[in-house]
């Protein structure tokens, strides 16, 4: 953990102690203050992510988007870069009619041992399919990708009042 986090958790660690119902280990302390600040890291992260490509999701940027992309998409190692294959992924889904199963597939692939990166594809996946209808068999598919139960899936659209 950076420096700073350490200090986090430990202030995260003391505001438990306080709680005089809790009966939680010092272990279970520090992994629920771990929990807590990654649950934070990931909610900002998102909202960063949602941000971004609401301003930049339009047909008239995508090809100054492209541009960049084609720039920043691959870090020093070769490898591709994180962030701009969310942003790219939150655009596509931002002005997509169509779930993008192979792109969202190669991507949870790439993001199998990074547990954040994969947990904001998620979520990007989870806010599209409330959007947009779709067919159970596309959705099965989808939900298989992501990780997510298809019960969950059908609770949310069920009560979802939010269509694109």
């Amino acid at each position: 953990m950076l420096e700073g986090e350490e200090y986090i958790k430990n202030e995260i660690i003391d505001m438990i102690k306080k709680d005089p119902n809790s009966a939680l280990t010092n272990r279970e302390r520090d992994e629920l203050a771990k929990q807590f600040m990654f649950n934070l890291l990931y909610m900002v992260s998102y909202s960063i992510f949602k941000r971004i490509s609401s301003s930049i999701s339009s047909k008239d940027l995508e090809i100054t988007f492209n541009d960049i992309q084609a720039k920043l998409s691959l870090v020093s190692n070769g490898e591709k870069n994180n962030a701009i294959s969310l942003i790219d992924m939150a655009v596509k889904f931002e002005y997509g009619k169509t779930f993008p199963i192979k792109d969202v597939k190669e991507l949870a692939e790439n993001f199998k041992n990074n547990r954040l990166a994969f947990n904001i594809l998620r979520r990007l996946g989870v806010n599209f399919m409330r959007m947009i209808p779709m067919k159970e068999v596309e959705q099965q598919k989808a939900s298989e990708i992501l990780n997510i139960s298809m019960n969950r899936q059908r609770l949310i659209g069920a009560t979802s009042s939010i269509k694109k």
